[in-house]
């Protein structure tokens, strides 16, 4: 699934213009991928309360990042921001490498740096990918 943060994706089976969390469908029958909505994902499964439950999902980790984008972070130097979120502290670290800035996340104990095999270059970005992480482990 994938959240277009605006519903003016259009389906690409019924083409209702108006679709925001997009399932993208794959069938071995079927040279590559659909991206649909939630009503057409399931009819494609055969399985609507699926692809309903995916679209609850989607809605409800969109409203935790827009809640999470709101939250204020306390400036402990130059270079560095902290927060607590959901009971963990995080810092984040801005630093150069080779004339270059990039951002390193300190989520209690564990530190990270790269996401999805590139450096994390902006502070909006380096706040995501710590939504992003604590999401993934409060979910599992």
């Amino acid at each position: 699934m994938v959240d277009g943060e605006t519903a003016d994706f259009i389906c690409e089976l019924c083409s209702c213009q108006k679709v925001r969390y997009i399932h993208v469908m794959e069938h071995p029958e079927y040279n590559g991928e659909l991206n649909v909505g939630c009503i057409c994902a399931g009819y494609m499964e055969g399985d609507l309360i699926a692809a309903r439950e995916r679209d609850d999902a989607a809605r409800r980790k969109s409203s935790r990042r827009a809640n999470f984008r709101k939250k204020k972070w306390e400036e402990q130097g130059e270079n560095r921001w902290g927060a607590k979120y959901k009971r963990r502290s995080v810092v984040i670290e801005r630093e150069v490498f080779r004339g270059r800035d990039f951002y390193k996340i300190q989520i209690d104990t564990d530190c990270y740096q790269w996401w999805k095999n590139r450096r994390i270059e902006t502070l909006e970005d380096a706040k995501l990918v710590v939504f992003e992480l604590i999401d993934w482990e409060e979910t599992q």
